[in-house]
């Protein structure tokens, strides 16, 4: 359904940023800041990283063979960025998790939203 002229219609679309370098493909959506804390899933690895400034985040996990994975960005334990690392096809299920706004206390509770492989 469309608006019509004069009513007032919310916008929700939900703008995402991309890129490829090499064999690195990278997409985001929401807000993605190095001083939100974070819960990453790599390839089967989970990653919890509390919000530093970049120059002072100490490397959580160091592994090189994290080829593809999922980073969530956290404010009070809601959702409120997502970047996705080689996983094209996924910016749709990205923006499902951030319009559900839901609060997550058991950080493990989103291993699982955005799967790492299929559809």
């Amino acid at each position: 359904m469309s608006a019509q002229a004069g009513q007032k219609k919310a916008y929700n679309h939900i703008s995402m940023f991309w890129s490829d370098v090499g064999p690195v493909n990278f997409e985001a959506v929401g807000e993605i800041n190095s001083s939100l804390n974070t819960y990453a899933v790599w390839d089967g690895v989970s990653v919890t990283q509390s919000g530093t400034p970049w120059s002072s985040a100490p490397a959580p996990y160091r592994n090189s063979q994290f080829g593809k994975g999922v980073v969530y960005y956290l404010r009070e334990n809601k959702v409120v960025g997502v970047l996705l690392w080689n996983l094209p096809g996924k910016i749709q299920d990205a923006r499902a998790v951030l319009s559900q706004k839901k609060n997550y206390e058991a950080l493990h509770d989103l291993k699982d939203k955005i799967k790492l492989s299929g559809k």
